[in-house]
């Protein structure tokens, strides 16, 4: 799912309203609706302060799935 689909769902299941969910950010309304209506996404500090509210992380909430690092193999050079 995106950002905006996760942030609509997380809010509702925390019963939030878009604008309770906006005066808990201490953001405008109208920005908090652009995060869930276009392709906007907020600041860092701010995605650190959604994920902390609904104990999630911010690939979660970005929609980041099955992240896998890759260790690089070590060559010899010689």
């Amino acid at each position: 799912m995106s950002f905006k689909e996760n942030l609509i769902k997380l809010r509702k299941e925390h019963g939030y309203s878009a604008r309770s969910f906006a005066h808990k950010l201490n953001i405008p309304y109208t920005t908090y609706l652009a995060y869930e209506k276009t392709d906007r996404e907020p600041k860092y500090s701010l995605l650190i302060k959604i994920a902390d509210i609904f104990n999630s992380s911010i690939d979660d909430l970005l929609g980041h799935e099955n992240i896998s690092f890759v260790t690089p193999k070590k060559t010899m050079i010689g």
